[in-house]
């Protein structure tokens, strides 16, 4: 079942540009927790939707990193520092049907990325 309550039906991202041609990091957005210790990958392959991507820091309770990342394709949070993070994603879709949605479910979906 589709979970529609966390999809963002929107033809631009949070900041009003329009969405990335391209999986990048998003343009306005602060690119933190640079290092070199680790990377993230997100494997957005499987997901005929492309997806709002949040990297969030849970030691300092901040969203460091913001990518976008189109359908069927991956996109690595490079240059991080040691840490953990969690993924925090979200569809982006055209006008999806409410009787395709299971709105049980509300929020960012999460994933954990608990590598150090």
């Amino acid at each position: 079942a589709r979970v529609c309550s966390t999809d963002l039906q929107t033809l631009a991202a949070p900041s009003g540009d329009p969405w990335p041609l391209e999986s990048s990091y998003l343009p306005g957005y602060p690119v933190g927790n640079e290092g070199e210790e680790m990377q993230v990958l997100v494997d957005n392959s499987a997901n005929a939707a492309p997806v709002f991507v949040k990297l969030y820091d849970l030691e300092r309770r901040a969203n460091v990193r913001h990518a976008f990342v189109q359908q069927r394709a991956s996109f690595t949070f490079d240059k991080l520092a040691a840490g953990k993070y969690e993924l925090r994603y979200q569809n982006i879709v055209d006008g999806a049907s409410k009787s395709e949605c299971d709105s049980r479910h509300a929020g960012l979906r999460q994933a954990a990325a608990d590598v150090q």
